[in-house]
């Protein structure tokens, strides 16, 4: 069976400075040149990652931090929460916990490949089938994309069905994303809640583990959300969003967003459910496909 830690042929990125102690801020609203976006190429090849190495000498323990607070500007459109990093054990963080490795520079190729590609400021990542490695695939791109803060880079979880980005990255959000998209239909005048626990060039939008599994149906809600997000100075923003065959949910997504991008399964993922995916989105969108090992 594979190994779901192993990303693709397609480059990654690291954080350059830990968090500091929680406490909540609202996102700098001063702008900076986006980065062209680019074109990708078919199902790079695959490569292999290497498990972070991890210090073995004692720390002594520190106090538990307070709840992190959340301070709000007027006429802000986001609010940040700062949270502690992960503890290190997740795999799957690869361009966060295992940066020297191959596999974390086949998420800079990556990056690298889109950026050359002007207008992809939002992407949405998608998959034909389950458990083929969309969010490992969205969450190290992101990673990848703001790496040495090189952009300010903004990652959705709209996979309402079975929400993973929170565990993750190891937190609680302290909004559900799926919270928010439902009130901000009649509120839209509020905040929208993000976290910054991995790097200080990444936030992110999760939906609670315990959120309860429900299709994407409200088509205005969603258009909404997008709408307001593109509205901030987040240079990219990445949605890990719902596998395409068996439900409607990345059809209410994709017409909101400048490109999708496909995460396959090597020895896995069919070329039928390939192709049955790409009729039921259409390729208009497509830009690209990468290979998971």
């Amino acid at each position: 069976m594979a190994d779901p830690t192993r990303p693709p042929a397609a480059g990654m990125a690291r954080p350059t400075s830990s968090p500091p102690a929680p406490t909540a801020r609202t996102v700098n609203r001063s702008t900076t040149q986006p980065f062209p976006a680019t074109t990708l190429p078919p199902a790079p090849a695959e490569l292999a990652s290497r498990t972070p190495s991890m210090a073995a000498a004692p720390v002594r323990p520190a106090p538990a931090p307070p709840p992190p607070v959340a301070v709000e500007a007027p006429g802000e459109l986001i609010r940040v929460h700062r949270l502690p990093p992960p503890d290190g054990r997740e795999r799957r963080l690869i361009v966060w916990g295992s940066p020297d490795s191959a596999a974390a520079a086949s998420f800079r190729v990556l990056r690298h490949r889109l950026l050359e590609r002007p207008g992809l400021r939002v992407i949405l990542v998608t998959s034909p089938a389950r458990r083929e490695g969309k969010t490992t695939l969205a969450v190290n791109l992101a990673l990848a994309l703001g790496e040495s803060g090189r952009a300010r880079v903004l990652l959705l979880e709209a996979n309402f069905r079975q929400p993973a980005v929170a565990r993750m990255l190891g937190f609680r959000p302290p909004v559900c994303f799926g919270e928010q998209v439902e009130f901000h239909r009649t509120q839209p005048q509020q905040s929208w809640v993000v976290v910054e626990n991995v790097s200080p060039f990444l936030h992110t939008a999760a939906v609670a583990p315990d959120w309860p599994a429900r299709p994407l149906l409200d088509g205005p809600a969603v258009a909404i959300a997008l709408a307001q997000l593109r509205g901030t100075t987040y240079d990219h923003i990445v949605i890990d969003s719902p596998h395409i065959l068996g439900s409607a949910d990345v059809n209410l997504l994709e017409e909101h967003v400048d490109g999708v991008l496909l995460a396959l399964r090597a020895r896995s993922t069919h070329a039928r459910s390939l192709r049955r995916a790409i009729d039921q989105i259409g390729a208009a969108k497509v830009i690209g496909s990468v290979l998971l090992g």
